[in-house]
């Protein structure tokens, strides 16, 4: 059941990303902003965490356009000196070694190009250097800033002098926005293949999140005899898929502005969740896909443990003798109410299958009656 679920999930989570990928919107698509400046409407977001700020500035965007402009660095330099990445230029030696343009879209890299009043919109908003990058990815055109508490700008962007420049100058460029053609044949042609590959490695990452969860604050158990070797398994098999998931990425995406930064997000967001997923999934598909026959074993219970945890539900384990034939560990996890019914020098029967993937588990615990 859970390795169904989780591959529903997984596909569940992969498509709300792409759909949030294409069709972004804070909040609803014609939401102009709670917050005026003069007759200028728009959104703005001040949040902190352990020290970190992050705050957004958005308009509405009058046509769905999907494009970043950042501060360049030296891993956009790498990837356009390999031929993996190309960045368009604009005629502006300045904004082209300064600014990194995530975007293939033919008529906005020619109005870039053309039209220096634009380029410098947005070189006056980059003088801030807290100013992260500006983007737009369907229904809001939105300025993202980032700053440390030491940073001593705590209610900065709040003050009139701060925030006009940013809403008039975001207002410009959404009216720009709106005299571009976006026609079906006018579009960059690399959004669907860049939007799915990030959209797969949020949805893993997502994914992990709730598998490790699911292992912490619900299940708590893990029914093989030893996680070792599918662990070990495990790590082998991610190392493969990711290899081969950037080798995919740098190919589809060769020649485009995105090449390198959608294999980026591949690496964190995709390695974390694989890292945090994979292991439970094979888990599950190696216990919930077995259809052997389960092997009984007697055993005696030595000692029973109760594990504490200060931030999940307590695990418990019970160390046994083997008193039979073959070779069983000298310690098995078990659930909380299993470790209630046995005690110490009891014997239960152990039911344990070989597993689809070869590695044995405990199917079910059964305390042996005393008479």
């Amino acid at each position: 059941m859970w390795f169904v679920l989780g591959l529903v999930s997984l596909t569940l989570f992969v498509s709300y990303r792409l759909f949030r990928k294409l069709h972004w919107a804070w909040g609803w698509t014609d939401d102009l902003g709670g917050f005026r400046h003069g007759k200028l409407r728009y959104k703005f977001e001040h949040t902190e965490n352990k020290g970190a700020h992050r705050v957004r500035f958005g308009v509405l965007s009058p046509k769905p356009f999907h494009f970043r402009i950042k501060r360049e660095t030296r891993w956009d330099r790498f990837a356009k000196r390999l031929c993996l990445s190309a960045e368009q230029t604009y005629n502006d030696p300045e904004f082209d070694e300064s600014f990194y343009v995530v975007s293939d879209h033919p008529q906005l890299t020619r109005e870039l190009a053309d039209e220096p009043a634009l380029r410098n919109v947005f070189k006056g908003l980059f003088r801030d250097r807290q100013l992260q990058h500006i983007w737009c990815e369907g229904q809001h055109l939105v300025a993202e800033y980032h700053f440390s508490q030491g940073d001593g700008l705590d209610g900065h962007y709040e003050k009139t002098e701060h925030k006009a420049p940013i809403v008039t100058a975001l207002h410009g460029i959404a009216d720009f926005l709106s005299t571009l053609d976006q026609s079906s044949r006018v579009r960059d042609p690399y959004i669907w293949r860049a939007a799915t590959m990030v959209s797969l490695a949020s949805g893993v990452l997502i994914l992990g999140f709730i598998e490790v969860f699911r292992f912490a604050k619900l299940d708590n158990f893990d029914p093989l005899l030893d996680a070792w070797p599918l662990l070990r398994q495990s790590v082998l098999l991610i190392a493969i898929i990711l290899m081969l998931w950037l080798v995919l990425a740098a190919a589809w995406l060769r020649g485009s502005s995105h090449a390198h930064i959608v294999m980026t997000e591949i690496l964190v967001s995709g390695g974390i969740g694989l890292l945090m997923c994979t292991y439970f999934l094979a888990r599950d598909l190696n216990c919930e896909w077995d259809n052997a026959p389960a092997q009984v074993y007697y055993v005696e219970v030595i000692k029973k443990h109760r594990h504490y945890h200060r931030k999940s539900p307590d695990t418990y384990s019970l160390t046994i003798r083997h008193l039979g034939v073959g070779v069983l560990p000298d310690s098995v996890s078990v659930r909380h109410g299993v470790h209630a019914q046995v005690s110490a020098g009891q014997r239960v029967e152990l039911h344990i299958k070989p597993g689809r993937l070869g590695h044995p588990w405990v199917q079910r615990v059964h305390p042996v009656a005393l008479y």
